[in-house]
């Protein structure tokens, strides 16, 4: 049975709010402390909502799943921003992005027993296969091991995240899940950015605090819708799907930030179109 047209345009679109924030946290420089903020904003805010709440939960099972979750989510940060500090872009995130996929499909067939048809087999070949014609650079990458090393550790990260949210999704409705991860991310990361960015961060909360608003509602509104589909889709498909991202933040790249566009990422996008559309239908 295909796949809805709601949700295959709830999933687009959430790649397309991920481009944005992404492409924004670009343009303002490589302050990671401004993402913190934004979601830490975004957590927080949330916590009346959290305490008010007439849902029927469990707080030992909010917490003990916004702990995991929000820890997973804190090592991600830490490993990514820390492999953008020392290597380039074009090398860390075609890896990781393609492995983070790689595994949750597979494990999202062989464990979480999802249906994956050969054909949507075939559109998640296509949307990895697409990600690294886009960035890969397979010269410069074999002769840097170590950016080699941290974006196949930031790929384990990723998976990390989205698996656990994935299962947590399992006891706890989308709206709970998505405050606790910020606010326990929020926390965990505080000591970490204080005692290794403590510049940055001043910068931040004295300067950047309305881009931090901004990037804070894209990346919100990105992952919640995210986690709804989660919720009801097979997590190979929504993944492979949601990494469409990368034809919208290229996009933007070209438009807005005027960087260069090639063939070769022309080619890129459609090959990543084709395997979304390849996805949709199977």
């Amino acid at each position: 049975m295909a796949m809805p047209l709601s949700i295959f345009l709830l999933i687009i679109f959430s790649g397309f709010l991920h481009a944005c924030w992404n492409s924004l946290a670009k343009y303002v420089g490589k302050n990671a402390t401004i993402l913190w903020l934004s979601m830490s904003l975004g957590g927080w805010l949330g916590f009346p909502y959290l305490i008010l709440s007439n849902s029927s939960f469990s707080w030992l099972t909010l917490l003990t799943w916004g702990l995991l979750c929000g820890f997973s989510h804190s090592i991600y940060y830490v490993a990514l921003t820390h492999a953008y500090s020392r290597f380039q872009l074009s090398t860390i995130y075609p890896i990781s992005r393609g492995l983070g996929i790689v595994i949750t499909s597979l494990l999202s067939l062989f464990y979480f027993n999802d249906a994956l048809t050969p054909l949507g087999g075939i559109g998640i070949f296509f949307v990895v296969f697409g990600i690294a014609i886009f960035y890969i650079n397979v010269s410069s990458i074999l002769k840097n091991y170590h950016a080699l090393k941290w974006g196949v550790l930031v790929g384990f990260t990723i998976a990390g995240y989205l698996i656990t949210d994935y299962l947590a999704l399992r006891h706890l409705p989308v709206s709970h899940l998505v405050f606790i991860i910020f606010i326990v991310m929020s926390i965990l990361l505080f000591p970490y950015l204080l005692m290794y960015r403590r510049s940055d961060l001043l910068e931040t909360l004295l300067h950047k605090k309305r881009v931090a608003v901004l990037i804070g509602l894209l990346s919100f509104s990105s992952y919640f819708l995210l986690l709804w589909v989660l919720k009801i889709s097979p997590l190979g498909y929504v993944i492979a799907l949601r990494e469409t991202s990368i034809v919208f933040a290229g996009l933007i790249a070209w438009i807005f930030l005027k960087e260069p566009f090639s063939v070769t990422k022309w080619l890129a996008i459609t090959i990543i179109s084709i395997g979304a559309i390849i996805i949709k239908i199977s």
